[in-house]
């Protein structure tokens, strides 16, 4: 009897230290759910030893388990994920905002360094890798990322850099240094507010339940902008 009541009891003990000493759930977690993907959005890129931009279609995920959400595309033959969380995607939005009355006012008038974070910065995740699959994205830094607009042909854009950043992965060998790059992203007012829509909260909550996005792969035509007299 005395035995049985003993072994009970450390089972017990095992099962309590078992839960105390577990993961922890991610606070920001809104479901346990795969990443659940949202269509593509378009945004621009540097040419590679260019300053002409190309357009390029980045993939966009939410991640229910981190309340986050990734923009996946290729630069320079690598894959790159971008993430965004909810404090991120609200910087985005007000950036947005704040852009659009520039724009309208032609306001734009900042020079190119002060441009480049004329609406705040941030800091950001991103993944890397050479192949897209999460086994092999195995870089990863925190980059800062800066929000404003830059010119390019003589048309404003809405930019995001994404400011080089070292790897704290820890997969890299001791004598190697694995950096992401520079990575400015250009939008259109159409593309910007385009990805917008993704990042607001209450949609992403929306996909959670259940409901579809509905996706637009319409051409998306670029600004044109006149200077003030």
């Amino acid at each position: 009897m005395k035995t049985g009541i003993i072994a009970s009891m450390f089972l017990v003990a095992v099962l309590f230290f078992s839960c105390q000493g577990g993961a922890r759930p991610n606070p920001n977690m809104l479901a346990d759910r795969d990443p659940i993907s949202m269509g593509s959005v378009e945004l621009e890129l540097e040419k590679i030893l260019s300053s002409s931009l190309e357009k390029k279609e980045a993939q966009v995920f939410f991640a229910p388990r981190t309340d986050s959400v990734y923009l996946q595309f290729r630069y320079q033959s690598i894959t790159y994920r971008q993430y965004w969380d909810r404090a991120g995607r609200a910087a985005f939005v007000s950036a947005l905002t704040r852009y659009r009355k520039d724009y309208e006012d032609h306001n734009l008038g900042l020079a190119p360094a002060k441009a480049s974070r004329a609406y705040g910065t941030l800091g950001g995740y991103t993944e890397w890798g050479q192949v897209n699959i999460s086994v092999l994205m195995s870089a990863k830094a925190n980059p800062r990322m800066e929000l404003g607009y830059r010119f390019s042909s003589g048309s404003p854009y809405f930019t995001v850099l994404q400011r080089r950043a070292e790897d704290i992965s820890g997969m890299a060998s001791s004598d190697v240094t694995r950096e992401s790059l520079n990575i400015r992203s250009y939008f259109t007012r159409a593309q910007a507010e385009e990805l917008a829509v993704l990042f607001d909260q209450e949609y992403l909550l929306s996909l959670i339940g259940g409901m579809n996005a509905i996706r637009s792969n319409t051409e998306i035509p670029a600004d044109v902008y006149t200077e003030a007299e």
